[in-house]
């Protein structure tokens, strides 16, 4: 993929701000466990959503889902499971 090609991606498909999208090209062009750490995280993100909202049920919140997450700051994705009960 090209830089053209990656920050048509992030901002006009990932809604990212042009800034951003500048600086996470940067880090992946700096690093090659860059993509894979954001890959990893999306994964075990899903992961635990898909889990939660099988306990929760016809109650489940997505966006309530995602209040509680994000309550918890920048814990890693490896305790969030604990912190949010599951």
């Amino acid at each position: 993929m090209t830089e053209d090609e990656a920050m048509d991606l992030m901002i006009d498909k990932g809604f990212q701000e042009d800034g951003e999208a500048a600086g996470k090209w940067r880090r992946a062009c700096m690093s090659s466990t860059q993509l894979s750490t954001y890959y990893m995280g999306n994964i075990e993100i899903n992961d635990i959503r898909k889990d939660y909202q099988a306990k929760a049920g016809d109650s489940f919140d997505i966006l309530a889902f995602h209040d509680k997450l994000l309550s918890f700051g920048r814990s890693a994705p490896k305790y969030l499971r604990q912190l949010i009960g599951l």
